[in-house]
């Protein structure tokens, strides 16, 4: 239905329009502006099969992901953007419990490398995310939302219809409790948001709100809800605070979720940042019947910036607990999210790597420096363990130390090139999970690779 949907969207918008294939501005009867956007990313990727169970699927493989954006602007203070996306999405069978999106739902499946039939509220990939798929290349209509702005009252904007809804504390990608769009579920494939969204401007708080359904607006009928409040204030230019509400509402399952955050800087070299968010609510559970949700979340650390210093190097450090689970029981303890925590891209990374989002701790240090004006080298070191593992069955807590090494090269305002090694040590968890449901060829061990090459324009 998607891939039919986005075909049908995209020659509807080329041919009843006549673009030529260069335009990027071309003004028709009913729009004063249209501007045409978007990326193309071509990614060269090598993984490690004893650490990734992939057997002869995709130890090496190339990925592309194509998107294009539409802006129209239109009379009035009303406008208009598409997002259309061309992304080979992973449509993976799941084991219990090691992951915690909301996204994943109850996760319950049977695989024939699992010899159980599994229905915890949690899931995590037997294979990570892009490791094959019944349909590679899934032309998709991600976003597709009307902006009216200063409706009725100047201070008010307005955003109806499919689009993403983000919660960035620090605006680094990085977001901790929501952002739809980065999530996946095994049966559904990819998250979209049909939603309402009105944004006030009560100077100088930010105020945010949004109801939405998930799995709805693309032919799915399925009756998941979701609810948001965000209150953003500015301590000065670059510092702020937020304090959010999200309530998930799926069947017979109802979850609050409260998050505060404070990004702050000192001055214009030191950044300090801290968020946490605590759950609570029901949970219904095919396995276990109803469960109380109690989870919780945060995360704190400190940026240096040396901006006298050659090359201009930064320093991060920061400290991560997500609550887990230790027992079968009525009480679900997973922190759950829309997360999209990418620092990491074995452990945490959700296209290429395992996509951990629960029941972990971790220390992180990440350092960026600028050899060249056009050239970033970053290295990024993290030590991850469980928080519980006795709900796993497993004897090892340890999910490993993990080493990233990349360089970016800005070839031009609009290219740029990037080389990413990364390598996981005394990953005792995953040898013993890969042992269990894994099928490669290959024994299992606790260390290995992953090795990519971006080519990413933006046009």
């Amino acid at each position: 239905m998607r891939k039919l949907l986005g075909l049908l969207a995209v020659a509807a918008i080329v041919f009843s329009l006549g673009l030529p294939a260069a335009a990027q501005e071309v003004v028709s009867a009913k729009a004063s502006r249209l501007t045409i956007g978007g990326s193309i990313d071509f990614d060269a990727v090598a993984r490690e099969a004893a650490i990734f169970s992939v057997g002869p699927y995709d130890e090496h493989f190339v990925n592309t992901d194509l998107t294009i954006e539409l802006t129209l602007d239109m009379t009035d203070n009303v406008g208009a953007f598409i997002k259309i996306r061309d992304d080979w999405i992973c449509e993976e069978m799941m084991i219990d419990g090691l992951g915690g999106e909301l996204a994943n739902g109850y996760g319950y499946c049977y695989c024939s490398d699992v010899e159980t039939y599994i229905g915890m509220p949690l899931s995590l990939p037997i294979e990570p995310c892009n490791a094959w798929s019944w349909d590679d290349y899934n032309l998709q209509i991600e976003e597709a939302y009307i902006d009216v702005r200063e409706f009725l009252v100047p201070e008010l904007d307005i955003r109806i219809g499919l689009q993403n809804l983000v919660w960035d504390l620090r605006g680094n990608g990085d977001e901790f409790l929501l952002n739809v769009n980065e999530n996946h579920w095994g049966y559904y494939g990819p998250v979209e948001a049909g939603a309402w969204k009105a944004t006030y401007d009560a100077d100088p708080l930010m105020l945010e709100g949004f109801v939405a359904t998930i799995w709805e607006s693309l032919g799915y009928r399925d009756d998941h809800a979701l609810y948001g409040a965000m209150a953003t204030y500015p301590f000065d230019d670059m510092s702020k605070g937020q304090l959010g509400v999200l309530v998930y509402n799926a069947d017979s399952s109802q979850m609050y979720a409260v998050d505060v955050g404070v990004d702050y800087w000192l001055n214009e070299d030191l950044e300090l940042y801290a968020e946490g968010a605590w759950e609570f609510g029901n949970w219904l559970d095919w396995a276990i019947d109803e469960m109380d949700a109690s989870g919780w979340g945060a995360y704190g650390g400190a940026m240096y910036t040396f901006r006298d210093v050659e090359w201009t190097p930064s320093v991060d450090l920061s400290y991560w607990y997500l609550s887990g689970d230790d027992t079968f029981d009525d009480d679900n303890e997973f922190f759950m999210s829309f997360e999209d925590v990418d620092t990491f891209a074995i452990l945490e990374e959700n296209h290429y790597g395992w996509d951990f989002d629960s029941n972990y701790q971790a220390f992180k240090f990440c350092g960026s420096a600028m050899p060249a004006e056009d050239l970033t080298a970053d290295l990024k070191v993290g030590w991850f363990t469980l928080v519980e593992d006795e709900a796993y069955g497993y004897d090892e807590d340890a999910l490993g130390i993990e080493v990233d090494a990349s360089v970016t090269w800005q070839y031009s305002e609009n290219l740029a090139f990037t080389g990413l090694v990364a390598y996981l040590f005394e990953a005792g968890l995953i040898k013993e999970l890969v042992d269990d449901v894994g099928y490669g060829a290959e024994e299992a061990e606790d260390s290995g690779y992953l090795a990519s090459f971006q080519t990413r324009l933006i046009f």
